[in-house]
């Protein structure tokens, strides 16, 4: 049992190495200007390797956002039972930008991605969704499939979150932004949250009626 857990900490390991070095050279070279042989050679894997992972560049880009809801669902999940959801909430998501996490503003800001894989975003950002929304269900007690305030709660995470990174991203400091300088994106998003919060009222039931 160890040696299974031991592997499986390495594969998982090798995924984010992956999903880590297409981030970095895609950031740093544009997307065009990537290959898949680029992205294995980064991560110190062969091409062989990258496709036990992934069929393309594509996906291991978007494996950042796939292993980073991972990590905020677990974040929650942990938070303490009695806090505030949107307290939790805020230091769950924002702290999945610290550390390996953290976003450098200096290349974020200049970053364009084909509109190829606007699509594929999209799809990520449903699937986070869905995700949150159970997570927020279970802490709540509501029902994701029956109940509103779930999904409504990680829709509006969800799309505050984003919202918030592209203002970060490309904020101009020098007119005043609401971006402090220097800040990092896990600080900003954390005030960000909480501004949501303070703007929306606690539970309350909303489910439809039966028609």
């Amino acid at each position: 049992m160890a040696d299974a857990g031991l592997r499986e900490r390495k594969k998982l390991a090798t995924r984010a190495a992956l999903g880590q070095a297409a981030w970095r050279l895609i950031r740093e070279r544009g997307y065009d200007n990537v290959r898949v042989e680029d992205i294995a050679a980064a991560a110190n894997v062969s091409v062989r390797t990258f496709s036990n992972y992934f069929a393309g560049k594509d996906q291991a880009l978007l494996s950042i956002g796939e292993d980073r809801a991972q990590r905020i669902v677990a974040a929650l999940a942990a938070r303490p039972p009695g806090e505030d959801l949107w307290e939790a909430l805020a230091v769950a998501v924002a702290s999945q930008f610290t550390g390996e996490g953290e976003v450098p503003r200096d290349h974020s800001s200049t970053a364009t991605y084909p509109a190829s894989l606007a699509d594929a975003h999209r799809r990520l950002s449903v699937s986070i969704e869905a995700a949150l929304t159970t997570a927020i269900a279970e802490r709540t007690g509501t029902d994701a499939q029956r109940d509103l305030y779930p999904r409504l709660v990680a829709a509006v995470t969800v799309s505050a979150t984003q919202t918030a990174f592209d203002y970060w991203r490309q904020a101009d400091h020098q007119r005043g932004d609401d971006a402090r300088p220097g800040e990092p994106f896990a600080g900003f998003l954390h005030r960000v949250l909480r501004q949501v919060a303070a703007g929306l009222p606690p539970h309350q039931d909303l489910t439809l009626p039966p028609t």
